[in-house]
């Protein structure tokens, strides 16, 4: 009796494990995938499909109005550049400890800020983000539906500069109090808050190889042009924070191929000082406290010079726009002829006088000192 009880019990026990086992076989519990932060070249996408684009640039130009305000600043390099004015609509804040120099600093309206010591390439994310070891802006408030990402990360990278020895100042003020010194958190509080965002400008990877346009105001300007041999002997347009210098001589510094335009530039006049020296104007120019904009390449007068060498400068081809300083300087360019002009060059003479013949850029950079 006692045998036959065993026997049933084993029985049941063997039932109830084999429905247990096809039950486990028939039915198996589904395994959900750990949702992913993926980062692709300079692009981090989190599980809520929030996107960030992280980018490089190599300086800050920037203006502040009488209370210290920001009322402009260009940040640019390697093919970037983004461009935020007073206003709304995007949340900015400088982040990290990644310092900076007083600013100004001792020669003038310029500062030095740290960087990441790698060149700028979108096809990759810069080594630090944290804003620990550069300068580091976080821009917020992005429409992802127009623009494909939610927030901007800026780092900030070394300049390309063949010219360059020690520590550049990368930072310049083109407007500011210049009884102000702004370090620490009066600089910091520049770039915090509530801003507008008016211009993105974003380059290809370097693998790509992409054509690199470098544009700037300059009112700062003169040239001088040989009569009897046709030529342009000098043209130097530069403004407080960029300099450029294209004579007939060939240093071979920065390039050799040069080509010469002037673009928007069909609006203006020549005026006379004497029978060798005139002054050409263009009614269709920039402010000193303005920095260009995408849509400025279609109504302000530029002279474009193409054959730059990007590894020496980090650009193919820069656009100088005419530009106006007060009433110091009204965006005119003077210029001096060799020999006695009898007759007043037409605009299209005057400009062909400033660009004719065969010049070479032999330097075109920010204007930086070298601590």
């Amino acid at each position: 009796m006692k045998i036959y009880t065993y026997l049933i019990g084993l029985a049941f026990t063997g039932l109830l494990i084999s429905c247990g086992k096809s039950g486990s076989t028939s039915n198996p519990e589904p395994t959900k995938p750990e949702p992913q932060i993926t980062t692709s070249g300079n692009t981090t996408t989190y599980p809520s499909g929030y996107v960030v684009k992280t980018l490089g640039f190599s300086r800050i130009v920037l203006g502040v109005d009488a209370n210290d305000k920001l009322t402009v600043a260009e940040l640019y390099g390697g093919g970037n550049k983004v461009v935020l004015k007073a206003g709304t609509g995007n949340i900015v804040e400088m982040i990290g400890n990644g310092g900076f120099s007083t600013l100004p600093a001792q020669f003038g309206p310029d500062g030095y800020g740290k960087v990441v010591e790698e060149t700028i390439d979108n096809g990759k994310m810069p080594s630090d983000t944290t804003g620990n070891q550069a300068i580091t802006i976080r821009i917020k408030g992005f429409d992802k539906t127009k623009t494909g990402y939610n927030q901007l990360n800026l780092v900030m990278h070394k300049m390309v500069r063949i010219q360059a020895t020690g520590f550049d100042t990368n930072i310049a003020f083109f407007k500011y109090n210049s009884g102000k010194t702004y370090s620490g958190a009066s600089f910091k509080s520049l770039f915090t808050g509530n801003i507008q965002v008016t211009d993105v400008q974003i380059a290809a990877p370097v693998s790509a190889k992409p054509y690199v346009t470098e544009d700037h105001v300059v009112y700062l300007n003169n040239g001088a042009y040989n009569a009897t041999t046709n030529q342009a002997i000098t043209l130097d347009l530069k403004s407080d924070t960029y300099v450029t210098n294209t004579s007939y001589q060939n240093l071979g510094t920065i390039g050799s191929n040069f080509k010469y335009e002037w673009v928007n530039a069909n609006n203006g006049a020549v005026t006379r000082y004497d029978e060798y020296s005139f002054n050409l104007i263009f009614s269709n120019i920039k402010a000193d406290d303005e920095v260009v904009l995408a849509s400025d390449s279609t109504k302000y007068a530029f002279l474009r010079i193409t054959g730059f060498d990007p590894a020496k400068v980090g650009y193919n081809q820069l656009r100088l726009f005419i530009g106006s300083k007060g009433k110091t300087y009204d965006g005119s360019i003077p210029f001096f002829a060799t020999t006695k002009q009898a007759t007043m060059p037409t605009l299209a003479a005057a400009k062909n006088m400033l660009i004719a013949g065969k010049l070479y850029t032999n330097y075109a950079a920010p204007v930086v000192y070298h601590y």
